[in-house]
């Protein structure tokens, strides 16, 4: 199963409410069928249930991700709702009985994959909580606003035996007794482990030694349902690609090639792979570029070396030079002192890559 992120800016094709929906009026439709022809159920007055898988609190307005429950069956089908007015009470993962008018489909990013989707769009009127089932994995089908209305059997009262005379004998009487039966009980377990970078901005991942990316995992049971709360085991593989805390929070080595990100949770685990280079002087600048110098005359050179992203690398070994023609001379330091009238470069040159400035003495 896929989260999927929402927006108000994305919708795709819409349709106004109608007039004071009510959810008297309301129907209960699969989900699955929605999902099919959305088109048609445009304006339609109909009612869904299931879990929410993510919530976004707006302004005036709240977004949810709602996983719709296939009647009867153990199946979910994702759907955008539009909740107006506002309202905090609705919380991720919790179980919702939802009103609302058709209004199309939903632009919607999966951060599964930062792969795109178009999904059914619902604006709702009115919405109720309902419980979980009796195995905590789906949603039930009584809000939970009537649980205290649902009758609970009680044990007949007791009876005192009647008193008996010398010569009769007196018949017992035989009550009911309740039966219990046992409910198996079920053991989520965690089955499959989803690792993905916290920035989707990154399309490539490509990290250079010192850099620090936050590292997200998605837990999912052995029925395809997320799981929350649960300890992560994070590490790099091979270790001498980089350092990764508790959090997730994983930091590049000084190794260039590919490794791995593995989150491990109970016995599943996942990995997202990535690739390291390091940082190396690619560009060098050399100032100041100076007015006509005498013969005799000092200036002093610098050199500003940086790397490919562009950060200043400091305690580089820079080499300066003279090109053939310019007299005088140049310290290890970038100090150049004129000699007779000419006309050259002063060069500065690290490893491979350098640049000069020219010079000319009357």
């Amino acid at each position: 199963m896929a989260v999927a992120t929402c927006g108000p800016g994305s919708i795709g094709t819409s349709g106004p409410p109608s007039p004071s929906p009510r959810k008297e009026e309301a129907r209960a439709i699969d989900p699955r069928e929605l999902v099919g022809d959305p088109k048609s159920y445009v304006g339609q007055n109909f009612y869904v249930q299931g879990y929410a898988v993510s919530v976004e609190q707006q302004v005036d307005y709240t977004w949810v991700n709602l996983q719709a429950q296939v009647p009867g069956r153990q199946l979910t089908e994702s759907i955008v709702v539009e909740l107006r007015p506002r309202d905090s009470k609705v919380l991720k993962d919790d179980c919702y009985r939802v009103y609302g008018i058709g209004a199309g489909t939903q632009q919607v990013t999966r951060t599964f994959n930062n792969a795109t989707a178009t999904i059914p769009y619902v604006r709702s009127y009115a919405w109720e909580a309902i419980a979980r089932d009796l195995f905590g994995f789906g949603c039930s089908t009584t809000p939970a606003s009537r649980l205290d209305q649902i009758p609970v059997a009680t044990p007949l009262p007791y009876v005192q035996p009647a008193t008996v005379a010398p010569t009769v004998i007196a018949t017992p009487r035989i009550t009911s007794v309740p039966v219990v039966t046992s409910v198996p009980v079920v053991v989520r377990v965690p089955s499959s482990v989803v690792v993905s970078i916290h920035d989707p901005a990154l399309e490539y991942r490509v990290f250079y030694s010192g850099q620090v990316r936050q590292f997200d995992a998605i837990i999912s049971d052995q029925f395809d349902k997320i799981m929350t709360g649960l300890p992560i085991r994070w590490s790099v593989m091979p270790p001498g690609f980089g350092t990764i805390t508790s959090t997730g929070a994983f930091t590049a080595g000084r190794t260039s090639g590919r490794g791995s990100v593995v989150a491990t949770a109970g016995s599943a685990s996942g990995q997202m792979d990535f690739y390291t280079e390091l940082l190396v002087a690619t560009t060098i600048q050399v100032s100041p570029w100076p007015d006509n110098l005498r013969p005799g005359q000092t200036q002093q050179f610098t050199a500003v070396v940086k790397d490919q992203l562009g950060n200043i690398l400091v305690g580089q070994a820079v080499v300066w030079s003279l090109s053939p023609g310019l007299t005088g001379t140049v310290t290890s330091s970038g100090l150049y002192t004129a000699g007779a009238p000419s006309s050259g470069g002063v060069r500065a040159t690290v490893g491979s890559i350098s640049n000069f400035v020219i010079v000319s003495i009357y």
